[in-house]
């Protein structure tokens, strides 16, 4: 049982996997059919796209590298001395650059940007007018304007600018829509015109002015009088500018394990670009140098108010010695006085050393306790004072560290609440929390120390009070000298490193690769892409519009469509033969016609269906009225008789009977005299252009036809009938209207069911045809009616469907819609009969 579902699961695979291959194909073949659609979309796209590449400004993408040298300190000192690399990690130079995510902030920044700008006066751009669009120029237009910045300026509008052989100016400006007027020294926007007009013609270096502007506009070496001399320019305000470049310019890491700094700028002038990437570079390595120098000069301040306390007492304490040397006449002293001296003078000089190192502890803890968050400045790093201690030089690193981040996020306020500043602020108020915590241990042993050493001096001066007189006057006076000689000469060693350091400042980044375009050509437009994006668009829009129509569509428009519904066999595919004839008996007009071929294979597929029964009775139904049902039995009734064999036409279409009509027969009895007994048999048969083919009409409309179909004598008709005829056609109601055909059902052998092509929709065709199904009518076969012609179809022939009128059933039997019985349909079919 396993097995069987399993080869049943298995079936419906691949039955799906066909189904799907075969509603792709016919999508394929409609999309080959309708290969002027896509002719079409393709011009139009191509033009499309020829347009867009033509009127889209170029945009060139120009590149440059720089060498960020995080720790290169520069410095010209040797082992000699102080540390070099002490000396610049305390005067806090490579700080800025041990984050070198902050330098990619700071090469965009908007002081960065802003400073380039200004060096490179890019308030004017100029514009060559071409034949499809206007292109930016850099330094070769043949003019210049020269404007004035304390006067308001016209801003982003355009001014038009003639230059005449002679060099004669026209210049005018149109602008529909809004004007700002702006103030470049102030920066700020002095008014909003909501349009603005202006013309004027002018001699080169005359001064052009109105209220909103004024400037001069001067020929240079490029102006020839001979080529087209037609521009454009306008002013932008610096605040643009900024955000111009700073939307186009990008900063990214060349990898990870390098600190190569890629620069990106995409600009609509390469010449433009690569001058505002190279001064960008310069820029930004004349501010790091300025950074650099100006933590030097804060660190050289330091020492200098240091000095400044000590110069006084030195050349104080060096005349009074020189003053008692002389009074006194000492040249030498004791040897004892010689002893006490030195040893006083080395703790002198370690007490110097420490007092310096206690000065710059209060001074950092003042700074921290005194400066608000947002004041901070880089911090003396402790090793600019000679203080080797790790903890406190990595907290004031980090403490620079984090400020140098704050102030390098330029574009957000400082004391603004952005989750940035707020961060980073809550990192500096920890560090300096716990570097406030260290320095106050650290002052607290360096208290402690120093008032150690200054003990240890005291017991050594009350050696000294014991000596003579003269000579422990000369001593304290010789001390005091050497003490503030020693603290001058230990200032003047730091000061003279420390402008040492300045001097050898160099900016801590280097170019690699100067500024050049990227490519061989723009990246904007790209070319390649949108042209194969206008082809994939020409072929996908057809397309679309194929198989959009094909699911909107509720007709049958090929033989699948009917295949997908029933499993009924279509035995024949009628075509459109208007043009062919306007009789409704085209197979005995025209038997050897290719448009009355058809009905030869109908004909023949019908016996099959039969199986060579011989006095068959057919029916011929459709689901509505004009569907050819009438035209396509006098046609299948002619292809029999053509073929030696007597057939008869019966009408039972009592509701809406055109037979006589169709044929061209003027009756005076029909079926429903028969069926009342007012007629016999041969009273109601008549002859037809053909021998072997009668006709039997309905008549006029009864009250009752359900009364007429089920009355005993329209059974003994059709077997007399079958006694007298080979094959006997039977007219029926539309299935899809009434209930007619379902009575008849016992008493005919085979039924025939018009479709017709572009007009029987789909969902009611599907009920009509389960219902024919539950009733087991097995025998049916499908006609698919009025099909037009394509060059896909072989063979030629023409006609023309024909069938009911609108309205249909009781009190709707107007002579409007019985005229000709004609149906025109109009359009171009892709219908492919089998």
């Amino acid at each position: 049982m396993k097995k069987q579902q399993n080869d049943k699961d298995i079936l419906n695979f691949y039955g799906q996997l066909e189904e799907e291959s075969l509603i792709s194909k016919k999508t394929l073949f409609k999309c080959f059919r309708n290969w002027y659609w896509y002719v079409v979309a393709v011009i139009v796209a191509g033009a499309l796209a020829w347009l867009y590449v033509q009127y889209t400004t170029s945009v060139y993408e120009i590149k440059s590298s720089m060498l960020v040298e995080e720790g290169k300190s520069g410095s010209p000192l040797g082992s000699g001395g102080a540390n070099s690399e002490n000396i610049f990690l305390g005067l806090g130079m490579m700080n800025s650059m041990r984050n070198i995510h902050n330098q990619i902030a700071v090469l965009s920044s908007t002081p960065i940007v802003s400073r380039t700008l200004d060096e490179l006066d890019f308030s004017v751009n100029y514009y060559s007018i071409g034949r499809f669009a206007a292109t930016e120029r850099y330094q070769d237009v043949p003019f210049m304007v020269v404007w004035e910045e304390d006067h308001p300026q016209i801003i982003n509008a355009d001014f038009y600018l003639t230059i005449q052989p002679d060099g004669k100016l026209e210049l005018k400006i149109e602008e529909e829509d809004e004007v700002m007027v702006f103030n470049y020294k102030d920066k700020t926007v002095l008014d909003e015109l909501d349009s603005y007009s202006y013309s004027e013609e002018a001699t080169p270096g005359t001064r052009i002015s109105t209220d909103e502007f004024a400037f001069k506009i001067l020929l240079n070496e490029h102006f020839n009088p001979e080529s087209d001399n037609e521009f454009k320019f306008r002013f932008h305000s610096p605040q643009e500018l900024i955000r111009q470049y700073q939307n186009q310019l990008e900063v990214a890491l060349k990898s990870d394990e390098t600190t190569i700094l890629d620069l990106t700028l995409r600009d609509r002038n390469v010449r433009k670009g690569m001058a505002f990437l190279n001064k960008l570079t310069e820029v930004y390595q004349l501010d790091n140098l300025e950074k650099k120098n100006e933590n030097a000069n804060r660190t050289i301040q330091f020492i200098n108010s240091q000095l400044a306390s000590i110069s006084d007492s030195l050349s104080v304490s060096e005349s009074r010695m020189e003053d008692f040397q002389s009074e006194h006449q000492i040249v030498n002293i004791s040897a004892q006085s010689e002893q006490l001296l030195e040893r006083m003078r080395e703790l002198d000089q370690e007490r110097i050393a420490m007092e310096t190192q206690n000065k710059y502890y209060h001074y950092l803890r003042d700074y921290i306790n005194t400066t608000a968050s947002r004041e901070l400045e880089t911090v003396i790093a402790p090793s600019a004072m000679g203080i080797e201690d790790p903890l406190l030089n990595n907290l004031i690193l980090q403490l620079n560290d984090l400020i140098n981040e704050r102030l390098s996020q330029t574009s957000i306020r400082q004391n603004s609440e952005h989750p940035t500043i707020v961060r980073l602020n809550a990192q500096i108020a920890s560090v300096k929390n716990s570097l406030r915590e260290n320095v106050d241990n650290i002052i607290s042993q360096s208290d402690m120390a120093l008032e150690n050493l200054n003990q240890r001096i005291r017991q050594f001066e009350a050696q000294v009070r014991r000596l003579p007189a003269t000579e422990r006057n000369y001593v304290n006076i010789e001390r005091k000298y050497k003490l503030n000689n020693e603290t001058y000469i230990f200032l003047m060693q730091k000061l003279s490193e420390a402008q040492i350091a300045k001097a050898s400042n160099i900016p801590d980044s280097q170019m690699i690769e100067e500024a050049k375009m990227a490519g061989t050509g723009p990246v904007e437009p790209q070319k390649r892409k949108i042209y194969a994006l206008a082809l994939l668009l020409a072929l996908a829009f057809p397309t679309g519009i194929i198989i959009l129509l094909d699911l909107l569509n509720t007709k049958i428009l090929s033989k699948d469509d009917v295949e997908a519904l029933t499993d009924y066999p279509i035995i024949g595919h009628v075509f459109n033969n208007r043009k062919e004839s306007e009789s409704h008996t085209l197979v005995l007009d025209k038997p050897n016609s290719p448009a009355s071929e058809p009905y030869s294979a109908i004909r023949t597929k019908l016996e099959l269906i039969t199986k060579g029964k011989e006095h068959a009775v057919i029916a011929v139904t459709s689901s509505f009225p004009s569907e050819g049902k009438t035209y396509n039995a006098i046609n299948i009734a002619s292809s029999v008789a053509l073929s030696n064999k007597t057939a008869v036409i019966l009408d039972l279409d009592l509701r809406k009977s055109r037979i006589n009509e169709d044929i061209g027969l003027k009756i005076e009895k029909n079926v429903v005299d028969y069926i009342l007994g007012k007629a016999t048999l041969e009273e109601i048969t008549h002859k037809t252009k053909h021998p072997r083919l009668k006709v039997i009409p309905a008549g006029p409309h009864p009250p009752n036809p359900l009364q007429m179909l089920t009355d005993k004598n329209l059974s003994g008709l059709i077997d007399q009938l079958k006694k007298q005829y080979d094959v006997v056609i039977v007219d029926t109601p539309p299935v899809g209207m009434v209930a007619d055909f379902f009575l008849l059902r016992d008493m005919f052998d085979a039924a025939v069911f018009i479709v017709r092509h572009k007009s029987t929709p789909k969902k009611p065709l599907k009920d009509i045809l389960e219902e024919l199904e539950s009733h087991q009518i097995e025998e049916l076969g499908i006609i698919v009616n009025n099909v037009y012609r394509t060059k896909s179809n072989r063979g030629y022939g023409y006609g023309y469907g024909y069938g009911y009128g609108y309205g249909y059933g009781y009190g709707h039997d107007t002579d409007s819609n019985q005229k000709k019985g004609k149906t025109k349909t109009k359009g171009r079919s892709i219908f492919k009969p089998s």
